[in-house]
């Protein structure tokens, strides 16, 4: 198995022009930011490096970008966002053959997500029977709901043959030390119904070409860092970008923190996907 144990960013920064970085277990964990972080992303910017936070989040950008200032990460910190939220709001504007023009949709998720289609011609329906589709954000509650809770709305949805709209395909994320359940997990279990789902954000190819829409770097001065190889790596295997795992976040209990290799090793190898390096946490050398 072929990959580097890196000791911090720094060691392989100039091999980069462009970063995509993801959010939760990586520069935050749903509360604050990761010691180093902040340090590690002003570095890169000084490097002259173009930083791109790449979140699954089920929100738009401009929200992602409030959330995290109340974290205490500014404006300074990246140069731009690029959100789940806003590749499936761009795609239901563009149309997805499978909705064949229908504009109504059920709801599933917090509160705080329900706006996501504001200023398109979609309508937001409180009947499963009135529904076109599903348009699933995550959990109403993840502080005290499971998947499982979905189940009836599921096969409800299944009977009537209505598509999925998956607007986080992630199965869980960390909220600091928690691990909570994501719309990922929901959009599994509609798929072992045998109910077509619809997925945006990462690993699919419509999010990193966002990232790089409009820029022209290839595609060997481009990294993705993520602490998910189900999402984070396996996305940017697909899209021929190398690729650094944080070993500390999603998955610290498997591999052990600090890093256990051979633990790291049989992690790795029970998937398919395949970073170019591993770091503990994003920071930019072994003090920081």
């Amino acid at each position: 198995m072929s990959y580097e144990v890196l000791s911090g960013f720094g060691a392989v920064a100039s091999r980069y022009d462009l970063a995509l970085i993801d959010l939760w277990g990586v520069v935050h964990n749903g509360k604050e930011p990761y010691p180093g972080v902040l340090d590690c992303l002003a570095r890169m910017r000084d490097a002259g490096m173009t930083r791109i936070l790449l979140s699954n989040a089920p929100r738009r950008a401009s929200a992602v970008a409030r959330q995290i200032e109340g974290y205490g990460i500014g404006s300074d910190a990246y140069d731009h966002i690029v959100s789940s939220g806003d590749v499936t709001f761009n795609a239901l504007q563009a149309g997805l053959p499978s909705l064949q023009g229908q504009k109504r949709y059920f709801y599933c998720g917090p509160e705080k997500d329900a706006g996501l289609l504001d200023g398109l011609d979609f309508r937001a329906v409180a009947d499963i029977e009135q529904a076109a589709f599903l348009l699933v954000a995550g959990l109403r509650n993840d502080e005290s709901e499971t998947p499982a809770d979905y189940d009836d709305l599921l096969q409800a949805a299944n009977a009537r043959g209505l598509p999925l709209v998956c607007v986080n395909p992630d199965i869980s994320v960390m909220r600091g030390t928690r691990i909570l359940p994501c719309a990922g997990a929901v959009a599994a279990r509609y798929a072992d119904l045998g109910g077509e789902v619809i997925q945006f954000g990462k690993p699919f190819s419509p999010a990193y070409e966002a990232c790089l829409a409009g820029r022209s770097v290839p595609p060997s001065r481009v990294v993705a860092i993520g602490d998910s190889p189900r999402t984070d790596i396996a996305g940017a295997n697909a899209f021929g970008i190398d690729s650094i795992f944080i070993a500390g976040g999603l998955h610290r209990t498997d591999i052990g923190d600090p890093i256990d290799q051979a633990r790291l090793a049989a992690f790795i190898e029970s998937g398919d996907a395949r970073p170019t390096a591993v770091m503990s946490g994003l920071t930019w050398d072994a003090s920081g």
